[in-house]
């Protein structure tokens, strides 16, 4: 299980979720945009009930933790 802390991102103005791996790294959630140039977004909520429920809705892999 790895780790996933919703925090409030004052430069977005949003709700991103970092994740805790197993090796202890901390990466952000995002999506890919350009898989050639590795070409990637964070991921971003309007509300720390929507990032709450996304962590909620993958069981398997994470844990909500503040």
């Amino acid at each position: 299980m790895m780790k996933a802390t919703p925090k409030f991102n004052k430069e977005f103005g949003k709700w991103v979720i970092d994740i805790e791996t197993e090796d202890g790294e901390i990466i952000p959630v995002g999506k890919t945009i350009n898989e050639e140039i590795n070409l990637w977004e964070i991921s971003k909520w309007d509300s720390k009930e929507q990032a709450e429920e996304w962590i909620k809705a993958r069981p398997a892999i994470l844990v909500l933790t503040y």
